[in-house]
């Protein structure tokens, strides 16, 4: 079933919580935005609503993609956040960046004083079979990571899967 991604998809609502942010959809999608740093943070949208740690990708791995609790290593910058209404939505304020969510669009954007370094495109959708998230390019933008992606160093322009296939040579 699906849980995001619809033309009247809204942000319903941004709380702060005691050791995140809660921003809740029309659709009853909950993610949470955890203040890692004054220039980091986490978002993580889930439709269970569990939160757990990413499972295991094979029996017996003992791989950590979380190596600390968010709860317990950015109490600092979290509690200093700020949480305010704006024009169109929500705001949260660190000392580094400014976090926007478009309450209409179903959007989120980080801007660095006036300069938006990451906005999305639509809204995020989640089915059971995947997820998708398209940011705005602008230009003079580039993209990395996107988990093990062999052959490539920047993905600025490409669409990729970010899954494991255990193919490891280019494009796997």
């Amino acid at each position: 079933t699906t849980k995001a991604a619809t033309s009247n998809l809204q942000i319903v609502s941004v709380t702060k919580q005691a050791h995140y942010f809660e921003i809740t959809y029309s659709n009853n999608l909950k993610a949470r935005l955890f203040i890692l740093a004054d220039n980091q943070f986490r978002f993580y949208a889930d439709p269970t609503g569990k939160f757990d740690a990413p499972a295991q990708s094979g029996d017996g791995l003992n791989a950590k993609i979380f190596t600390k609790t968010v709860d317990t290593s950015a109490a600092k910058p979290f509690d200093a956040a700020q949480l305010a209404n704006a024009t169109k939505g929500w705001q949260i304020q660190t000392k580094a960046i400014t976090i926007d969510f478009d309450k209409a669009a179903a959007t989120l954007q980080v801007l660095q004083g006036n300069k938006v370094v990451m906005a999305e495109q639509q809204p995020l959708e989640i089915t059971a079979d995947y997820t998708t998230q398209i940011l705005k390019r602008s230009g003079q933008d580039h993209f990395f990571g996107g988990g093990t992606q062999n052959g490539n160093f920047t993905l600025t322009g490409k669409k990729i899967k970010i899954q494991n296939t255990n193919n490891w040579v280019d494009g796997g």
